[in-house]
């Protein structure tokens, strides 16, 4: 199973939600995800073993510096970000 995660404001997780399910339904796929309203709280579910195949994330970056983010994404998931 396909596991996604949507960082971004609530409406937004809500309008990609949606989205999401319609592909799923039409499509018959398998998949489940998963909404943040923070990207701190992406990063705390990362720490805590999470993974996702594909993450949708907000491009404005509220609770702290972009740069910062993208080097605690790149640690957490041993990846490198461009």
């Amino acid at each position: 199973m396909q596991k996604i995660a949507i960082c971004d404001k609530k409406d937004a997780i809500s309008e990609i939600s949606k989205n999401i399910m319609t592909i799923r339904n039409k499509n018959d796929i398998n998949f489940e995800f998963e909404g943040f309203c923070s990207e701190k709280e992406l990063i705390e579910s990362l720490r805590e073993g999470d993974c996702y195949d594909i993450t949708f994330l907000e491009i404005e970056i509220v609770e702290m510096d972009v740069i910062e983010y993208i080097k605690k994404l790149e640690s957490i998931m041993n990846i490198y970000l461009s």
